[in-house]
């Protein structure tokens, strides 16, 4: 393509991860890109998605501003987008910090939506790109971050292993991730057990021990809270402290 001219309102600092995708409605192509808004009254306003438009892939033109999370703490910079239609909705998905946010329209251009869980994903299983595959099927591809260095109580570091995800849509057109059933025929084993942890305190710890697991082994629970509650965490150990998952 020929040069993309950035608008003086944003930073070329932050521009990057462009996404193209063709609008059948219009007969074109759209660019959308990530950048900054130079100027803001809160930092977790600034990032932005833009697009451009063309009709030969070649010659570009700056259309405006594709969507901008904003308006919430923590939201900083929507990077790596995906925008792609399936079965009767759009969906763009963004990376912010470690997440994998979806929104969802009835229209290219938006208005956008947000699911009421709208990370398909968390800061182990990010950056999600998608493709269509044979039988109507939607499958991502991302990535679990490194640790460094080389441990599993290690800083976090950018890039790692492949993951594989397969896209579920609800009756509602909201999205889920699952593991795709080609990577389930790659575990050995399934730890069965009946027994059962009940975590009495707001806060606190219980444990449950599985015993010996194999190389590629898969773990499967159920969640059943009492009362509502904000957030829970899982904690996979080995037999050290230093073997935390």
């Amino acid at each position: 393509p020929k040069e993309l001219k950035l608008p003086t309102d944003f930073d070329h600092q932050h521009m990057r991860d462009p996404h193209v995708v063709y609008d059948s409605l219009r007969n074109r192509y759209l660019m959308i890109v990530t950048t900054a808004y130079k100027k803001v009254l809160h930092k977790s306003h600034f990032g932005v998605l833009i697009y451009y438009s063309s009709p030969d892939l070649e010659n570009w033109k700056y259309e405006g501003v594709f969507y901008h999370p904003g308006a919430a703490d923590g939201f900083s910079i929507p990077e790596c987008s995906d925008v792609f239609y399936w079965k009767n909705w759009y969906y763009l998905i963004y990376k912010v910090n470690g997440g994998n946010y979806v929104r969802k329209s009835k229209s290219l251009l938006g208005p956008w939506q947000a699911m009421a869980q709208d990370n398909i994903a968390n800061d182990f299983a990010m950056v999600f790109k998608s493709a269509s595959y044979f039988g109507d099927r939607r499958l991502a591809v991302g990535f679990v971050p490194s640790r460094s260095p080389a441990v599993d109580n290690g800083t976090w570091a950018y890039a790692g292993n492949l993951i594989l995800r397969e896209y579920k849509q609800k009756e509602n057109g909201d999205l889920i991730a699952c593991i795709t059933n080609e990577v389930k025929t790659l575990f050995k084993s399934e730890v069965l057990t009946k027994d059962t942890i009940e975590v009495s305190e707001n806060q606190g710890y219980k444990y449950l021990k599985v015993g010996q697991l194999e190389a590629n082994s898969r773990l499967k629970m159920q969640i059943v809270p009492q009362k509502v509650m904000d957030n829970f965490g899982i904690v996979l150990r080995r037999t050290t402290p230093q073997d935390t998952l």
